[in-house]
């Protein structure tokens, strides 16, 4: 069975659960937009790095990033703005993707998420009109965006 773990920084570990947080995350799928917006944000907002998630299978590399040392899944928090995010600089291996997903919600139920927005490209052949952007919510989001959401049958996928 795949391993993930999320490993948190110990002094991150208290103030996490103080507050109440709103996650972003994405991957690096069609034109890399979910891995670019959340590094984006994440380097914008001055977000610092307080964990990992480690897997079975990944790849062993580190880089330098504009936020310190890098790694293939990275937790960054905003504390002043309660935004965690979560930087995939690659996308999880198919033997651990459900895993990942699973392990990543029980851990942002677990510190007091309340909010997850998922960025990803879209086929530019699916394109509605001139709105930069489409999307989609399940039945408990009361947010509502002016761009149009996203039709029945498209497919969200990690590539």
């Amino acid at each position: 069975m795949a391993m993930v773990k999320i490993l948190v920084k110990e002094e991150f570990r208290d103030s996490l659960k103080s507050r109440e947080w709103v996650a972003i995350t994405g991957f690096p799928g069609f034109g890399f937009t979910g891995y670019i917006t959340c590094r984006y944000i994440a380097v914008k907002l001055g977000a610092i790095k307080i964990g990992n998630i480690v897997a079975t299978g990944m790849p062993d590399f580190t880089f330098l990033d504009d936020y310190g040392l890098a790694s293939p899944h990275e937790i960054l928090a905003d504390f002043k703005n309660g935004i965690i995010i979560v930087i995939n600089h690659i996308n999880p291996k198919t033997m651990y993707r459900a895993r990942f997903s699973i392990k990543l919600a029980e851990w942002f139920k677990s510190i007091g998420v309340k909010e997850v927005f998922l960025i990803g490209g879209l086929d530019i052949r699916f394109k509605e009109g001139k709105g930069e952007l489409m999307w989609l919510a399940t039945s408990t989001c009361r947010r509502r965006l002016k761009e149009p959401r996203m039709e029945k049958g498209l497919y969200i996928s990690v590539h």
